[in-house]
């Protein structure tokens, strides 16, 4: 078994994963396979159909309802990417058909699959989410469900199967598929909170899928605003904290050491888990502040400046430690204090380290994703390079990806260039 969004399995099938039978809960996706020659239509089965309900956090105090939605109140709803993920397009189709896309258009925040649609409400990290009647009833009491869905405002909802025509298991595919049409296998699915097939036939949706069609320069000048922060933050700790180790001997200093160069070998996720449950609305900091990094600038800041802060703190600590210590004793004993000597000594003289590690933790925050994926998640209107560039290959839309990777990879190289020749191959001469 492999799950995952219908567009993302799309894409892995299309690129050639060895999949024997694919499900899908659009039969758009099943139409694109067959119609590129990947699918059977002959083997193509509805197995099941669904609804679409608008959910809150089960702790919630407020009242959520289609209207409230556009109040001020609301801050964040949480929808499936209507790019990639089905349950996404039906909610965009039923905002559309209420008239309430525009209006939330600056509170949408978009979910790689519905599943994370489901926990960004369980975790009150947004106000309200869409998602199925299935995933509402498998939450249970983490969840309310406010609104059913209108079923004549979306397209039918039905889950397509198809068996794909590089299947090395071709009679189990079809064994298998013919088990899932079977009644115990629809009294199962019926226990979970789906429905039987629908009786309508699938129509053409009324309004074009979303696409992300905005220019590069907007997702360029987020990018370069968090970079730059987040660059300056990990200065202002990695500088300080590469001096403050390099010169003093304490019990545990290779243990914090360890703990700062921690986010350079960790996954990018793992960072951004650890800070959404550190800051995020369901933590104790969250709770005591009723405040959550997730989904704002200042968190994708954070997650940015946490995985830039060892590129910095590595180079600063060296250079710290190749400046002389006699040299800091003679200021000390002409009368200079502890700052004088920091600031008119050791900084200038170590400068060369610091400057090569902010060049690093600056390349290091522009091209964070994965961490900053996770706690600024997928909003439409603000979209990073990385996260737009995501977003693009995800909808198959590759073309409009090349304005932004080309970009990045010119920044980038700019950027490498200027630490290799300016930095390295010229260094700053000590004082």
């Amino acid at each position: 078994m492999n799950f995952g969004a219908s567009g993302t399995l799309m894409v892995q099938i299309r690129r050639g994963a060895p999949v024997d039978l694919f499900i899908s809960a659009a039969d758009e996706q099943v139409q694109q396979l067959i119609q590129s020659g990947l699918a059977d239509a002959a083997s193509r089965q509805v197995l099941a159909g669904n609804s679409l309900v608008l959910i809150t956090g089960a702790k919630t105090n407020a009242a959520i309802s289609w209207s409230s939605l556009t109040e001020p109140s609301v801050h964040k709803v949480a929808i499936g990417d209507p790019q990639n993920v089905p349950a996404g397009m039906y909610a965009m189709q039923t905002l559309r058909a209420l008239g309430m896309a525009t209006p939330l258009k600056d509170k949408l925040v978009y979910g790689q699959n519905v599943r994370q649609v489901l926990v960004y409400v369980q975790r009150h990290e947004v106000d309200a989410g869409i998602v199925y009647h299935s995933d509402a009833v498998a939450a249970g009491k983490t969840v309310r469900i406010v609104a059913v869905v209108p079923e004549t405002s979306h397209d039918p909802i039905e889950y397509s199967a198809v068996v794909l025509h590089n299947s090395a298991q071709r009679c189990a595919a079809e064994a298998f598929l013919d088990y899932l049409t079977s009644s115990p296998a629809q009294d199962v699915l019926m226990s979970y909170g789906f429905s039987p097939p629908p009786a309508v036939a699938m129509i053409n949706p009324a309004v074009p899928p979303v696409e992300n069609t905005g220019t590069v320069w907007p997702a360029l000048r987020l990018s370069l605003a968090i970079a730059s922060t987040a660059t300056v933050l990990a200065v202002l700790v990695g500088v300080f904290l590469a001096y403050v180790i390099s010169r003093r001997q304490f019990s545990g200093r290779s243990a914090i050491e360890s703990l700062i160069c921690l986010p350079l070998v960790l996954p990018p996720t793992v960072v951004g888990y650890l800070l959404i449950v550190a800051l995020g609305a369901d933590s104790w900091v969250g709770r005591l502040l009723h405040y959550s990094v997730v989904f704002r600038i200042e968190g994708a800041i954070l997650a940015a400046a946490t995985v830039a802060l060892p590129l910095v703190y590595i180079p600063s600590r060296s250079a710290f430690s190749s400046v002389d210590r006699e040299l800091e004793d003679v200021a000390r004993l002409m009368g200079a204090n502890a700052l004088q000597t920091f600031w008119h000594l050791s900084l200038p003289m170590a400068r060369r380290g610091i400057a090569g590690g902010l060049v690093l933790g600056f390349a290091r925050a522009l091209g964070e994703f994965g961490a900053t994926m996770m706690v600024f998640g997928m909003q439409p209107q603000r979209l990073t390079l990385p996260i737009s560039i995501y977003a693009d290959f995800q909808s198959l839309t590759l073309r409009h990806a090349v304005p932004a990777v080309a970009l990045l990879i010119g920044v980038s190289a700019g950027i490498m260039l200027i630490y290799n020749l300016v930095i390295r191959e010229h260094p700053i001469r000590r004082m």
